[in-house]
């Protein structure tokens, strides 16, 4: 793992060019596999409450591994404010539970190896010749990590996703960085929770 830099708080909420969704746009939907390969609907997680969605590049990825520990690290503190917390890659379905299994991720990791959630949340980075040279120069192959032709991950993002008075839930924060060594930091993501207004369980 390498630890990642903690988004500056004058930059939290902010999207990468052409990446994310505006605030307040209706959840998407999209099917993607749990860690027993089964097919399931990505709202289930925002259906009882409140939703952390996270998009990480790939269980190869020092940074997310960092960054979902710091989450796991942070779990009860979610749940204690009724926050589901899903993490989504690329990855097929046996590299997702290994990452899983190995850092004893507490929340749900989902595999979209075939990219219909990245592409719901707006999130797809589509790797160059250049960059998947160097990956593989580090002994990271992401298509093998897909099991898929493309060449893609997601550009590193959260999403807060809750209802208000009952509405259909939807967008409340959105933050994507290309910059894949900076994320938010569990505290900044709790105290937006605290502030934010959606309806809590």
């Amino acid at each position: 793992m390498k630890k990642t830099l903690r988004t500056a708080d004058d930059k939290l909420g902010t999207r990468a060019p052409g990446t994310g969704l505006a605030l307040a746009t209706p959840a998407p939907t999209a099917s993607v596999r749990d860690l027993e390969g089964k097919l399931v609907q990505l709202e289930n997680v925002w259906s009882q409450g409140p939703a952390l969605l996270v998009f990480y590049r790939g269980g190869w990825c020092p940074y997310c591994n960092w960054q979902l520990h710091q989450l796991s690290e942070s779990f009860d503190a979610f749940a204690s404010r009724g926050v589901r917390i899903a993490a989504i890659s690329v990855d097929r379905v046996a590299n997702a539970a290994a990452l899983a299994e190995a850092r004893g991720l507490p929340f749900p990791v989902f595999s979209d190896a075939k990219l219909a959630a990245h592409r719901a949340f707006r999130v797809v980075h589509e790797l160059d010749a250049d960059t998947v040279a160097k990956l593989r120069g580090y002994g990271i192959d992401v298509q093998a990590a897909s099991g898929e032709a493309h060449q893609s991950i997601a550009v590193p993002a959260v999403f807060i996703i809750g209802r208000v008075g009952g509405s259909p839930a939807s967008v409340h924060f959105v933050h994507s960085d290309n910059d894949y060594a900076t994320r938010p930091d569990p505290d900044q993501l709790l105290a937006l929770f605290d502030t934010l207004p959606i309806d809590k369980p």
